[in-house]
C-alpha cells in the first residue's frame, strides 16, 4: 500500500502516464518499449529512485546497474538522478547516495564490461592496464586483420572459403577493394544483418525488386560500354609503354565479351583492371 502511495505521489509530480507508473514497480521484472522522446529516460530515473527509496539505506547507487545504450544517455541519466537527489528531502541515506553517484555503474554495456574486467584481471586472463582501441587504431587493427585472413585463405586452396573468395576477386578486383568493402560492412554489420534477413526471409528467394533497379540504374549502358571498348585503343596510344601487352590481352577478351554481353559483369570486371594497368 506505501509503495503504491508513493508511486502515485511521483505519478501526480511528474505527470506519468498509467503505464508509466506501473513502470515504478520494482517487485517484478519489466520492458519498457517506446519511441524516442516519449519519456523512456524519466520512467528509468524514477525508477532508479524507487529502488533506493525502497531500499530504505540498504541499497546504494553502487548496487545498482543502469545500462544505455550511448554514452550520451548514460550522463544524461545521472545527471537527472543526481538532480532528484539534491532536490529531495524524502530519501533515507540521500547523502551518502549523492557522494556514491561518482562511481555509480550507469554506463554503456562496453564501459560496464570494461568495468568488470578492470577489477578482476586476473580471472579474466587479461592485462590490469588494459586498454580499449578505439578511433582509428581500432580501424587499422580491423583491416591489418581482413587483410591476414584473406591472405590465409587465398594461400591455401583447401581452405573451405578458398572458391568464393576467387569468385569474389573476379568480381571486385583486388584485396585492398575486397577489404575497404568488409571493413564498411563491419561499420554498418547492424543493417547488414537486417539485410540478410530481409533478402533470405524471403519465400522465392529473390532479390527485393527495388534492389535490382538501384543496381542496374548504376550500370553503364550498352552503347556506353561499346564506346569506351572503341577508345581503348587510343587511350594506348597516350599511355604507350605502360603495360601495353597486358592491356591489349585484356581486349581481346572484351571483344569476345562484348559481343554477347556488353555490360555483364565479366566486362566491367576488365575494364576496371584496364583502367588500373593504364594509370599506374
Amino acid at each position: 500500500m506505501q509503495l503504491f502511495h508513493f508511486q502515485s505521489i511521483i505519478s501526480n509530480q511528474m505527470n506519468l502516464t498509467l503505464n508509466q507508473s506501473k513502470a515504478l514497480n520494482i517487485d517484478k521484472h519489466i520492458c519498457v518499449t517506446a519511441g524516442a522522446g516519449s519519456g523512456k529516460t524519466t520512467v528509468l530515473v524514477e525508477r532508479y529512485l524507487n529502488i533506493l527509496k525502497k531500499g530504505r539505506g540498504c541499497i546504494a547507487p553502487r548496487d545498482i546497474v543502469a545500462i544505455t545504450f550511448t554514452d550520451k544517455a548514460a550522463a544524461e541519466m545521472k545527471g537527472r538522478i543526481i538532480k532528484q537527489l539534491t532536490d529531495s528531502s524524502d530519501i533515507d541515506g540521500r547523502d551518502m547516495f549523492l557522494e556514491e553517484m561518482n562511481v555509480a555503474p550507469i554506463s554503456t554495456i562496453h564501459a560496464f564490461c570494461s568495468r568488470i574486467l578492470r577489477e578482476f584481471p586476473f580471472q579474466a586472463g587479461v592485462p590490469a592496464n588494459f586498454s580499449i582501441i578505439q578511433g582509428i587504431d581500432q580501424k587499422l587493427l580491423v583491416k591489418q586483420t581482413l587483410h591476414n585472413s584473406l591472405r590465409e585463405i587465398a594461400t591455401n586452396p583447401t581452405h573451405s572459403l578458398y572458391d568464393d573468395l576467387r569468385i569474389i576477386l573476379q568480381r571486385y578486383g583486388n584485396r585492398k577493394d575486397i577489404v575497404d568493402l568488409l571493413t564498411i560492412m563491419i561499420d554498418k554489420r547492424d543493417v547488414i544483418e537486417q539485410v540478410i534477413q530481409k533478402v533470405y526471409s524471403n519465400e522465392n528467394g529473390s532479390i527485393p525488386e527495388p534492389w535490382i533497379s538501384s543496381y542496374l540504374a548504376k550500370l553503364p549502358s550498352e552503347t556506353e560500354v561499346i564506346e569506351y571498348i572503341d577508345c581503348i585503343d587510343s587511350v594506348l596510344d597516350v599511355a604507350r609503354g605502360k603495360n601495353v601487352t597486358e592491356v591489349r590481352i585484356l581486349i581481346s577478351k572484351l571483344d569476345l565479351l562484348s559481343d554477347r554481353n556488353p555490360i555483364s559483369p565479366d566486362v566491367l570486371t576488365i575494364l576496371k583492371n584496364i583502367r588500373k594497368l593504364i594509370t599506374k
